[in-house]
């Protein structure tokens, strides 16, 4: 498949025969039932010994056999001078000329393949002429319409500044077909999801970019739209000023009404342009990093294998790996968190955090084995509590599959305080099953019900039920901690102990008590 045989043959026979020319004119099909999805580009008029010469390919042709040559040699090499030309069939008038389609007609096109049909009553040539060629340049006017909206609505997009992804995900509406970009190094940057699942659509994703790029070349070679090996799609690369930021590649075939190929020129454009204007032009990591860990920490798959090839494709290897998920408050930006990488040779996926812009999310990605509590402390000076900066880092207990990473990526931005330095979550067995079950929906709902009365209050009474119920669980064996995390005095902490114990009518001294608010606690967003 091609990019011109998709746009440029905008009719089939089967929609050419459909036409009111063709009614009630006993259409039957000799030969070629099974092509009538050819293209058909033109209709040619055939009635001479020399009509092959004067074909170019996607021809239907006409004849009622007046011009031909009556001996069966002739008639086969002319039939063959058709097929050879490309024509996409023969229409024979019957009645006319032939009461009959002569045998031999038949037998040259069932071996030559050419699709044969006859109609069994007059038609005016020129009526056929006049309707196919009316339809295919409607078609070639829907098409120009619909390249100069492709093209406004970019051009839209690039004076509007919208972001890359926005970009992608529009290109990818006008196709029907999931878009991946990719840098210079395989990793996958953006991609917008069709009918395949992820598992699929990107597995082995940088193994099956490099095959390609095996037989296309490099970034950089490819400024108009190229079928992918196999054909898999398409891709065009993103490239301006003698900078190659990667490729735009199109998993599958469009029918876009606009061209695929003319779809993906500008937004291949598009996203140039925007680098270009990018305070980072350079490089993509923050697209890529607030992307996948978007899609992690929202849930955003259907499978685990899904969500572990969305991560590998990015080039955050996960088999076989020690997995942690890092968060970090204070005057460190994503940036600095990925230097991590450098320090230490680990996977790191960092950004910004959606829902607290103060914060820093990564997850890491480390070999199986070795400390790496200790080889994180020391690739993090910022967050040493000596240095004085206010810098948190919560460490998140060793993963080894990414479910449990995502889990454990929720679980550190539900904790509501840190204190600077270095702070590892989840080190006891009961911390670490109050993580795991804190996503589970009936988890969730038990705690939003244990929870309201205290909500409601606080809401009602400008209280601070919660964040006290916080502190008396934090320090379960001492009130005098709880009273001094909450900057009260022994005496007002038990006054609203009482009133916490009064809406719950629970004892807070009760380790049952203890154990099913802070379940609570954590299913809280």
């Amino acid at each position: 498949m091609t990019e011109q045989s998709v746009h440029l043959s905008v009719m089939s026979l089967r929609e050419a025969l459909a036409l009111p020319a063709f009614r009630d004119s006993g259409v039957r099909i000799l030969h070629g039932a099974d092509k009538l999805d050819r293209a058909v580009r033109w209709v040619h008029v055939a009635e001479s010994a020399r009509a092959g010469l004067l074909l170019s390919g996607g021809e239907l042709l006409l004849a009622t056999g007046s011009g031909w040559n009556e001996d069966a040699v002739s008639r086969r090499e002319l039939i063959s001078s058709f097929q050879s030309a490309g024509a996409a069939a023969l229409v024979l008038e019957i009645g006319q000329v032939w009461a009959a389609v002569p045998d031999d007609v038949v037998e040259a096109c069932r071996e030559l393949d050419l699709p044969l049909i006859t109609t069994g009553s007059e038609i005016r040539f020129i009526d056929v002429s006049e309707q196919v060629h009316a339809a295919l340049l409607q078609q070639q006017v829907s098409r120009v319409e619909a390249m100069q909206e492709v093209a406004e609505m970019f051009t839209a997009m690039i004076v509007d500044g919208v972001p890359p992804q926005q970009l992608i995900v529009q290109a990818s509406r006008l196709l029907g077909s999931p878009l991946v970009l990719e840098d210079p190094a395989h990793r996958m940057i953006f991609h917008t999801e069709g009918i395949q699942p992820p598992a699929d659509l990107l597995n082995e994703w940088q193994s099956r970019s490099r095959r390609w790029e095996s037989v296309l070349g490099q970034t950089g070679t490819l400024t108009e739209p190229t079928a992918l090996p196999g054909e898999e799609g398409r891709c065009i690369d993103v490239t301006a000023r003698g900078t190659h930021w990667g490729r735009l590649i199109q998993i599958g075939w469009s029918e876009s009404p606009a061209g695929a190929g003319h779809v993906l020129r500008h937004a291949a454009t598009a996203l140039a342009v925007e680098r270009l204007g990018s305070s980072r032009p350079y490089t993509w990591e923050d697209l890529l990093n607030h992307s996948v860990l978007d899609r992690l920490t929202g849930s955003q798959f259907t499978s685990t294998d899904g969500m572990a090839a969305v991560l590998e494709a990015s080039g955050f290897r996960t088999r076989n790996r020690t997995l942690l998920a890092i968060e970090v408050r204070g005057a460190v930006d994503a940036a600095r968190v990925r230097e991590i990488t450098a320090r230490t040779g680990w996977d790191v996926l960092a950004a910004r955090a959606t829902e607290h812009p103060g914060r820093v999310c990564a997850v890491v990605s480390a070999p199986s084995g070795g400390d790496v509590y200790t080889t994180l402390a020391a690739a993090t000076p910022w967050a040493d509590a000596q240095q004085g900066n206010g810098v948190a880092l919560l460490v998140s207990p060793v993963r080894h599959d990414v479910p449990g990473l995502a889990r454990a990526v929720r679980a550190l931005a539900r904790i509501p305080h840190a204190a600077p330095g270095i702070t590892a979550t989840g080190t006891t067995a009961v911390a670490a099953l109050m993580d795991e079950l804190s996503d589970d929906v009936q988890v969730r709902h038990f705690g939003d019900r244990l929870l309201e009365p205290l909500r409601e209050h606080d809401a009602r009474h400008s209280t601070d039920l919660i964040q006290t119920v916080r502190a008396v669980v934090r320090h379960p064996t001492s009130r005098s901690a709880a009273a001094a995390e909450l900057h009260l005095s022994r005496t007002s902490l038990y006054s609203r102990i009482n009133t916490i114990e009064r809406l719950l009518g629970a004892d807070l001294a009760q380790e049952d008590t203890q154990f099913a608010l802070g379940l609570a606690l954590r299913t809280m967003r």
